[in-house]
């Protein structure tokens, strides 16, 4: 709908329920909320399109008895790319922790479910089907809006630190908090709009973490590991890759050396791998 101008003779109560929202008590149009929300402060989180309980715009009953803390609202879900997409589902923001068991205790006693939601930077069905209806009984429980924090847990003599993240945080300012102090990763997903919980629960891009009875022996971490063995990165790959009887590894060489005969793209460790 169109902002309506405000003034004697306008009905104020039958304009979209986005006038209940700390952004139009603010006196924002919604033409001025993209570039004046970032300074509203916490009050103006809530986007443009969603639907309080109260509202008349709610196409399903609010779940009965919700708790009293988070905010609760109906939004669409849809995943980053498009291939899932619901209806209006009752969606709510934890704003602490005990918010979060409050969420799941109430769902367990009233037979809902409760799924956790981040960025939405997924493929699978994990956290709720295509085209959901909104008389769906679930519950998706948004961790990017409140529970973000970041801390260091500890900071080591040799260089090591250990940092606290909310499951809401971003990666990506999981590692600007990280290296404003001079500390990385040593394996990290390339997309910054994932939530920490979220990669953890599917163990994103794991390559750097060790399977159950595995030892990385130093692979990546000293001068004197395998991958500075030359036997092992001139021999022992190639062959390995060659067991099979395809024309992979000696293929691959053979076009490398063709496309960069001036190895402008190559470093030591390539040059060794590829002789």
């Amino acid at each position: 709908m169109a902002d309506r101008p405000s003034g004697p003779g306008t009905n104020r109560a039958a304009d979209s329920d986005t006038d209940r929202t700390p952004a139009r008590r603010a006196g924002l149009s919604r033409r001025r909320l993209p570039a004046s929300s970032a300074s509203l402060g916490a009050g103006a989180w809530l986007l443009l399109g969603t639907a309080r309980p109260d509202s008349a715009h709610a196409s399903a009953p609010a779940p009965p008895g919700f708790p009293d803390g988070p905010d609760l609202y109906q939004g669409i879900y849809q995943n980053w790319a498009g291939e899932i997409r619901t209806d209006a589902l009752w969606t709510c923001a934890p704003r602490t922790p005990q918010d979060v068991l409050d969420v799941v205790n109430w769902a367990c006693a009233e037979g809902w479910t409760v799924r956790a939601q981040g960025h939405r930077h997924g493929w699978a069905p994990l956290t709720v089907a295509d085209a959901a209806p909104a008389a769906a009984r679930v519950v998706l429980l948004d961790t990017t809006v409140h529970l973000t924090a970041l801390s260091f847990a500890s900071q080591a003599a040799d260089g090591t630190a250990r940092v606290r993240a909310q499951a809401g945080a971003s990666l990506e300012s999981l590692l600007a908090f990280a290296g404003g102090s001079g500390y990385g990763v040593t394996s990290a997903p390339a997309p910054g709009d994932l939530s920490v919980g979220g990669a953890l629960a599917i163990d994103a891009h794991g390559t750097a973490v060790q399977a159950v009875g595995e030892s990385a022996a130093g692979w990546a971490y000293t001068e004197s590991a395998a991958w500075a063995d030359p036997d092992v990165l001139g021999t022992a790959v190639p062959d390995s890759l060659r067991a099979d009887g395809g024309p992979g590894w000696d293929e691959a060489v053979a076009t490398l050396d063709r496309l960069d005969p001036h190895r402008v793209l190559s470093n030591p460790f390539l040059d060794g791998l590829l002789r």
